[in-house]
């Protein structure tokens, strides 16, 4: 989990989890719009357009994934042991699925049209129906069930799981929910990325202060690197094509960029601080960290091999976890509830960027 690099009890979870729903109604709210506010350094690459206020969600958010086509926005509500479901198109929580053991990742997968859930709690992957909001079964690991990606390609969902040895990445079929296999990683990965055109899985490993490269086919270990003089290595993204591997460091606070092929340090540039998610847009060539610090830092490429913060916009304090749309141009932010109720705020990329 998140909030901790090293894990006293290992979880091993037989059975299943009931998970009930419940339908929490709203009045309509019109979608608020706002100019971003900035501490100064705002270049126009993103502007806040909404912001969807979410009422009795308390506690830490975690991880979202998007219905692209039934404009739906699902977020683990880890705090709440919840999972809350947003209609983009009106801009209100529709409903609340209750039931779960601290949910940390969720992923939709279209051809099925189930969400399924990964709880760090009990370290089990539900699958839910997004169409009668049930449980549809569970998929059991050794404990906290993490991180996960979706590879449309081969329909294969990856999950990260696990404390101390045997820990690793699970691989499950989207098809038929089962687990394919698993790579062992010596312990918790935090976030990876998998290649879509290659065979390689990149995975932060912040307790052993390595960067782990395995083959996604055979799940052998290729190779590892340290995160330079750096520590406590959670988020990361990749650009395939260019070759580049952005990992984001805690202690101290950076954006490391690695030649994703020979695992040399490229460049690294000081960030905000509680960085929990990077996206890279291959778009705008622009890198898109949330920070728990209550800033959004845009990464560009200034030079052959330099890299700055090019942008720096104000969300909330603790809004760490996000989610970047490359259909929409949109990063939804999620920021707990505080002196305010949480939020999904709602950043486009800029026309014509860079």
């Amino acid at each position: 989990m998140k909030q901790r690099i090293v894990l006293i009890v290992s979880l091993i979870i037989t059975g299943l989890v009931s998970v009930g729903v419940v339908l929490v109604a709203f009045q309509p709210l019109a979608p608020e719009r706002a100019t971003t506010t900035t501490p100064g350094t705002n270049q126009g690459i993103l502007s806040l357009i909404q912001t969807i206020p979410i009422q009795n969600v308390a506690g830490r958010i975690d991880h979202m994934d998007i219905d692209l086509q039934g404009q739906r926005l699902f977020v683990a509500a880890l705090g709440n042991n919840s999972v809350f479901v947003v209609d983009l198109a009106s801009g209100r929580l529709i409903r609340s699925i209750t039931g779960f053991n601290e949910p940390q990742g969720v992923v939709y997968i279209p051809q099925t049209h189930s969400l399924l859930v990964s709880n760090g709690g009990n370290g089990t992957v539900d699958v839910i129906d997004t169409g009668s909001f049930s449980l549809v079964r569970t998929i059991s690991f050794s404990g906290d069930a993490d991180n996960m990606r979706y590879d449309p390609t081969s329909k294969l969902v990856y999950v990260s799981f696990g404390v101390g040895y045997g820990a690793g990445v699970g691989v499950i079929n989207a098809t038929n929910d089962q687990v394919i296999t698993k790579i062992d990683f010596g312990n918790h990965p935090e976030s990876f990325q998998v290649e879509e055109n290659g065979t390689r899985i990149f995975a932060n490993v912040p307790t052993l202060d390595l960067i782990m490269v395995a083959n996604k086919s055979t799940g052998k270990l290729m190779t590892s690197w340290p995160p330079d003089d750096a520590t406590a290595n959670f988020p990361m993204a990749l650009d395939e094509k260019g070759g580049r591997l952005f990992v984001g460091t805690w202690s101290p606070p950076r954006l490391l960029v690695f030649d994703s092929n020979s695992g040399k340090l490229i460049s690294s540039v000081t960030i905000s601080t509680d960085a929990d998610d990077i996206y890279y847009d291959s778009t705008t060539g622009f890198a898109y960290v949330s920070c728990g610090e209550g800033f959004l830092n845009v990464v560009g490429q200034t030079s052959a091999n330099i890299y700055a913060v090019v942008d720096k916009l104000a969300t909330r304090e603790g809004a760490r976890t996000s989610l970047f749309v490359p259909a929409l141009h949109r990063l939804f932010v999620v920021a707990r509830a505080g002196s305010l109720p949480a939020a999904i705020l709602i950043f486009e990329v800029a026309s014509g960027t860079p």
